[in-house]
């Protein structure tokens, strides 16, 4: 999980104020003495002419935005992921399962499995070492650590990398939210038209 870079961008200044310390009285908190002002003061000489800090801080927070919403369109994939795979046994195991119920549950699921590739990269190639496009998340992730080990500030790769992420995640949640409500739905109602007992997603059927 990483850190939230919105709360570091105000806690974070040139010339911060650091409370000494606080303890909690009859539940109330009490401070256990007055506010000091710090000098932050970087210890490493740049080589190339240092960009303004606060900068850096926007554009932290700025990707640290964009990757809230990409993992919690990542959660919604993998939800759906697991709602369709029992879905799969349900179908396969019912009595009134159909071949063309079987091929609808299949191709939703290799249309999530491909936006979660997408998002995440596809950890098949990954673990045998096989060339991948970068995903979505890595583009993100390695722009934002790369901010952190430099003195010199954002790179023009940086920069681009996080542009090319939002551009591609742009299209990837207009996919996902119509997979999610119209064709979701749509197959929740074949389901339950068919009589195939009940699977987490849908609806929960009336007595």
């Amino acid at each position: 999980t990483l850190p939230d870079w919105r709360a570091r961008k105000v806690a974070f200044k040139q010339e911060c104020e650091q409370e000494i310390g606080a303890a909690r009285q009859n539940g109330e908190a009490a401070k256990l003495g007055e506010s000091e002002k710090l000098a932050i003061n970087s210890i490493v000489e740049p080589s190339l002419k240092q960009q303004a800090h606060n900068k850096t801080i926007d554009f932290q927070a700025e990707v640290a935005k964009l990757q809230d919403s990409v993992s919690a369109t990542t959660q919604s994939v993998a939800e759906a992921i697991k709602q369709i795979a029992a879905a799969k046994t349900a179908v396969s195991t019912s009595s009134k399962g159909t071949p063309e119920l079987q091929k609808s549950a299949r191709e939703l699921e290799l249309a999530f499995e491909n936006l979660n590739i997408q998002l995440n990269g596809d950890p098949l190639k990954e673990a045998r070492f096989e060339p991948t496009v970068p995903s979505i998340g890595s583009r993100l992730g390695g722009a934002l650590y790369g901010t952190l080990g430099n003195t010199y500030g954002i790179t023009k790769a940086q920069r681009e990398q996080v542009e090319i992420a939002r551009e591609e995640y742009t299209e990837v949640s207009k996919t996902v939210n119509k997979l999610l409500g119209k064709e979701l739905t749509s197959f929740w109602k074949k389901l339950d038209d068919a009589g195939i007992p009940w699977t987490p997603g849908r609806a929960i059927p009336k007595s």
